[in-house]
């Protein structure tokens, strides 16, 4: 049975519940000890293309790193982002959210924090949701202050992506 194509009702570091598209049958992926959630792979990926790329002057949550500028905060009022980047003298703030994430309330509650303190937030979510991140983006009125970041595109050059979001908020 190809599950690939199922929805993911729940994902953690143990587990990862898949949803059938007619919702009458779950499928029910049990990771090995000290598995990462979609998430974290997500994380994982960027600080991975960001050292590759040389940009280094940044912090990331979630992640053991001896890399980190820790002097470069996460924290914005009551939230945390996930990525906090020092690029082109410009402070970029990245929130990633794997596709169960992506179109929460809670994510859009979180960015939307953030972007009343900060100038530059993008939104990275996998290929397959951006579409509906965008439109979630425009219904909350947060279109051209939150940036939608295709994640497969920040990986494969995120000097380019990074650029992009510099230029989308000005």
């Amino acid at each position: 049975m190809d599950t690939e194509a199922w929805g993911i009702a729940y994902d953690s570091s143990f587990i990862k519940i898949r949803v059938s598209p007619d919702k009458t049958r779950l499928f029910f992926e049990l990771k090995q000890q000290g598995g990462q959630s979609d998430h974290e792979k997500m994380i994982h990926g960027i600080l991975e293309a960001l050292i590759q790329y040389q940009i280094l002057s940044l912090n990331v949550d979630h992640i053991r790193w001896a890399g980190k500028h820790k002097e470069i905060s996460l924290a914005i009022d009551n939230v945390r982002v996930d990525f906090a980047i020092f690029f082109k003298n410009e402070m970029i703030h990245l929130e990633v959210k794997s596709e169960r994430e992506a179109l929460l309330d809670s994510t859009y509650t979180q960015v939307e924090t953030v972007r009343r303190k900060q100038r530059i937030v993008g939104l990275v979510v996998p290929a397959s949701c951006f579409d509906a991140v965008d439109k979630a983006l425009r219904f909350r009125r947060l279109y051209n202050k939150v940036f939608p970041v295709v994640y497969e595109h920040l990986i494969e050059d995120p000097a380019k992506e990074l650029t992009n979001l510099i230029s989308l908020a000005q």
